[in-house]
């Protein structure tokens, strides 16, 4: 793409900072941006597509939130809805009528759009562990999230499976312990779906440290951003293994959730982070980081840094509004995040709750603005 065309927007509109950020409950404060009450000034903002392909072999055309698009509409979309899921309504913004046709954006899909031979994003808000191979193509500003562990474990089946393995309602470092244990040594051969070179991944890798003696089989990787994919994945699992696991996040863990929730006799048991992470060792928690990362090459033009600095700006606001209000499952952060997202806002508060969200500047964003 010519460096002038800046994806259709007219010249005399300036230079426009184009940012892609994850589809996920870790952007939180990146969703508060997109509001019919804020003004991005040569922002534009997306998370998802407005096409998918089963193929993925083109990259996707970026659905924008912008200035002259929230103007001119008078509203904002709330992101894809592919169940329901009870997100509240929130006024200004408004679902899809079909989100078939839309792809929530995962770091990988960033990650093309970003480093691209022609690309269509100068920065992203992504997990950064994927993109640590580019390093002399992009710089990390800032992170706005870190955590130890942050995923969700689903095991989900027929009664009758779940029964075998005795999983109970009580919740204890004990407990879930002796669960996974009984799960692992019931020789079920157990298929465990999550998204390859993710933090899940990772946890995976910790959940089963030996595969070759292992009983489970984590084969089924899918890709989130093809989440009617992942709905075909899940039930012909189920039809041939009436038993699976899922290791996965917020919203992609609600969206599976609603949707195993409408099969009669499927029974669920879902470990949340804090007690996921009681499976794993301690000094053994996958750490993640959430970053604000840019090209290189934008730093050099200097229209480019002023809007990276007005971002880096606005996210300290955002971050500031959401830690004092996350906990609440009333607030108007809690409630425009799980519209966005899809989820209830309850279910999205008790994340929200799980993550800490801090700006901090990494010394070579420092060391550059100081030159």
């Amino acid at each position: 793409m010519p460096p002038h065309d800046r994806n259709s927007i007219p010249l005399q509109w300036g230079l426009v900072l184009r940012v892609g950020f994850a589809h996920c409950i870790w952007a939180a404060p990146v969703i508060l941006m997109l509001s019919p009450r804020e003004h991005l000034e040569e922002l534009r903002l997306t998370s998802y597509s407005k096409m998918a392909t089963d193929s993925g072999s083109s990259l996707p055309e970026s659905y924008w939130y912008d200035s002259r698009m929230i103007e001119s509409e008078g509203h904002v979309k709330a992101g894809p809805k592919f169940v329901e899921c009870g997100a509240p309504s929130i006024e200004g913004v408004q679902d899809w009528g079909d989100s078939e046709l839309l792809r929530p954006y995962t770091v990988d899909d960033l990650i093309r759009l970003v480093v691209s031979a022609s690309p269509l994003l100068d920065g992203i808000v992504a997990a950064h562990e994927p993109i640590k191979h580019f390093e002399d193509e992009i710089i990390r500003c800032a992170q706005i999230m870190c955590a130890y562990g942050g995923c969700t474990l689903i095991l989900a089946g027929e009664e009758k499976k779940l029964k075998q393995i005795g999983t109970g309602t009580e919740s204890s470092p004990e407990t879930t312990e002796q669960m996974w244990r009984a799960i692992v040594e019931a020789n079920l051969q157990l298929p465990v779906l999550y998204a390859p070179g993710t933090i899940a991944e990772k946890h995976l890798n910790l959940l089963n440290p030996n595969p070759d003696e292992s009983k489970l089989d984590p084969v089924e990787v899918v890709d989130l951003g093809h989440w009617r994919n992942v709905e075909k994945k899940v039930m012909k699992v189920l039809k041939e293994r009436e038993l699976f696991a899922f290791i996965g996040w917020e919203p992609q863990i609600s969206w599976l959730e609603a949707k195993l929730g409408q099969l009669k006799q499927k029974e669920l048991k879902i470990w949340p982070p804090e007690e996921t992470r009681w499976l794993i060792p301690a000094k053994s928690l996958p750490y993640l980081s959430f970053d604000v990362i840019f090209r290189r090459d934008v730093l050099e033009e200097p229209a480019l840094l002023n809007r990276i600095d007005f971002f880096l700006d606005q996210l300290n606001v955002k971050i500031k509004k959401l830690s004092g209000s996350k906990n609440n499952p009333a607030s108007p952060e809690v409630r425009q995040i799980a519209h966005y997202l899809n989820m209830n806002q309850r279910k999205c508060a008790d994340a929200l709750s799980d993550l800490n969200f801090d700006l901090l500047y990494y010394p070579e964003w420092v060391n550059r603005k100081q030159k």
